[in-house]
């Protein structure tokens, strides 16, 4: 059945929660060409305090479907996963984002919805936009994830030569596991809305800082070859808080997970009751 959100927007994954749950909302947003279970490895810590929703944007997942450039724009793509979570009944959740999401994550705050926001690596930020054909675009589009899928049989007999496909997003590969490294594969060959997003992304700026009045936080790793720094703090309001997670590369929750789950659950901590 097509999610209400449209045919490529599946309904957000929760974790069952009952409906005299006390534990606040929080959204897991994804980034370019991933799914909703690429915070798999946060999940277990996140769920014994949050109501975890995690989500697929549109263009990703497994029902995805290519995207009109208008479609691909991250305010886009923050307006139909609002309406999804809304529809669902998630009304004012923490939000967390990595890359792409992180950017969507922004959005939504900025239009109004959300207690906080956890960007990890997001576009957008940069002083300067790079072009589409940017290193870091490049690295995007060709990273070697896409290789895996049709070995993923096989790699998992060699979990080195596996993890080889991430070296271009993290410091140390060995922190992700062989579940991580083919699932994410999956989710590339799927995400047919991706390559649109990217050009949606490398080129353009987030302008809607003035508007974001909730807590937020911004980290980057300090070995980010897909977003490199600096960031341009001007962006966001004075009160946004920005951080520089050592020894961590794009994925920064597969990189430094509990530097991850710690910068959440300090931003959430300061949202109002």
């Amino acid at each position: 059945m097509p999610a209400p959100g449209g045919p490529d927007v599946p309904p957000p994954h929760h974790d069952g929660g009952s409906s005299g749950d006390s534990r606040p909302d929080l959204v897991l947003l994804h980034g370019m060409g991933d799914s909703a279970h690429f915070f798999d490895n946060l999940l277990p810590a996140l769920a014994a305090a949050y109501r975890v929703h995690a989500v697929d944007l549109p263009g990703h997942g497994p029902v995805a479907r290519p995207l009109s450039p208008a479609e691909a724009a991250p305010a886009a793509m923050a307006r139909v996963v609002r309406a999804d979570l809304e529809r669902a009944g998630v009304r004012s959740p923490n939000l967390v984002g990595f890359s792409l999401g992180g950017w969507v994550a922004l959005e939504m705050a900025a239009a109004g919805y959300g207690r906080s926001v956890v960007a990890l690596a997001p576009p957008g930020l940069w002083k300067t936009p790079p072009p589409a054909a940017s290193a870091g675009a490049r690295l995007v589009r060709a990273g070697g994830l896409r290789f895996v899928d049709p070995l993923a049989g096989v790699l998992a007999r060699w979990p080195r030569l596996a993890r080889l496909a991430v070296r271009g997003v993290v410091v140390d590969p060995a922190k992700v596991s062989i579940d991580q490294v083919v699932h994410s594969a999956r989710d590339r060959r799927l995400a047919k809305g991706a390559d649109a997003a990217r050009r949606a992304v490398f080129g353009s700026r987030f302008e809607n800082g003035a508007a974001i009045t909730v807590p937020v936080c911004v980290a980057y790793g300090d070995a980010d070859r897909i977003v490199p720094g600096p960031a341009d703090h001007e962006a966001l309001g004075p009160a946004a808080r920005w951080v520089v997670v050592p020894r961590c590369g794009h994925a920064m929750s597969w990189d430094q997970p509990e530097a991850c789950l710690a910068l959440i659950a300090e931003t959430a901590a300061l949202a109002p009751a």
